[in-house]
């Protein structure tokens, strides 16, 4: 393993604890940040998968469909678990004191609680059954680093999608 792909490697890793935490967390609920996240990670994903040279196959194009099935399964589910408030004065007053925003626009709070870290967990788990045996089997596509924020960025933007259509939103432009 090379600096490069242990660097690689340590950022998921940081990634996956930063998303299990909130996970726990009421977040406000802004529709416009919704696709941030997952825009980042696909094109972290994609830059990854570029800079490997990797000989695909059918067998990698099937695990990669069905990785990426379980991951949008489990966003839409995190999405229709999400459970809803009002917005605190606390949160507003952080989210207009914040970079990102003026905070009026803030008035609901979203979390998916102890649920939501179970599918979590769940995901990652399915996702390292998914990289050893497909790597000990010769195939390469599911088990490259870039594929970790490939199935993060499905997974997000999947709960994005089923958050929006549950709060009326639709689907926002990107910001």
């Amino acid at each position: 393993m090379n600096s490069m792909n242990f660097f690689q490697l340590l950022l998921a890793l940081a990634i996956i604890v930063w998303i299990c935490s909130r996970q726990l967390m009421w977040r406000p609920v802004d529709p416009a940040r919704f696709w941030r996240g997952p825009l980042i990670f696909t094109v972290i994903g994609l830059a990854s998968l570029s800079d490997t040279t990797l000989h695909i196959t059918t067998v990698d194009l099937g695990l990669v469909v069905i990785e990426l099935l379980l991951a949008a399964g489990a966003g839409a589910a995190m999405g229709r678990l999400a459970h809803f408030r009002p917005a605190t004065d606390q949160t507003r007053r952080r989210a207009a004191t914040s970079r990102r925003g003026t905070g009026a626009d803030i008035t609901t709070e979203t979390r998916t609680g102890w649920i939501g870290l179970a599918l979590w967990v769940a995901l990652i788990a399915v996702r390292i059954v998914l990289d050893v045996g497909s790597h000990q089997l010769g195939y390469e596509l599911v088990s490259a680093t870039g594929m970790i924020f490939i199935v993060v960025a499905v997974n997000r933007a999947v709960r994005a999608l089923v958050i929006s259509a549950r709060l009326g939103h639709g689907v926002p432009a990107i910001v």
